[in-house]
C-alpha cells in the first residue's frame, strides 16, 4: 500500500512540469531551416509555417539558429516558449 502512494505521489510531480513545457511557434508564412545546439548535440531541422511544436529542445541550455538569417537564440528552461515572427525569435 505505502509503494503505490508513493508511486501516485511520484506521478503528481511529473503532470504539472508537461503542463508548463514551453512551445515553437512559427508565425510567418514561410518555413525556416534551424539549427538546435545542446549538450545532448546539435540537430539541422525546420519548421513549418505557421505551426506551432510542442516543444523547443532536447535538454537544456539550448541555442536555436536561423539558418538564412544566422539569428539565434538562447533558450535556458522547458518552460520557455519560443515564436518566430517577421523572420525574427521571440521568448514568450
Amino acid at each position: 500500500m505505502k509503494r503505490v502512494a508513493m508511486l501516485v505521489g511520484a506521478l503528481g510531480l511529473l503532470v504539472p512540469a508537461a503542463a508548463f513545457a514551453g512551445t515553437f511557434s512559427n508565425k510567418d508564412s514561410k518555413s525556416y531551416e534551424l539549427y538546435i545546439n545542446s549538450s545532448g548535440g546539435g540537430v539541422h531541422t525546420s519548421i513549418g509555417a505557421n505551426t506551432t511544436q510542442m516543444s523547443t529542445c532536447g535538454y537544456f541550455p539550448c541555442t536555436i539558429t536561423l539558418k538564412a538569417s544566422s539569428a539565434s537564440i538562447k533558450l535556458t528552461s522547458s518552460s520557455q516558449s519560443l515564436e518566430i515572427q517577421n523572420g525574427q525569435f521571440r521568448i514568450k
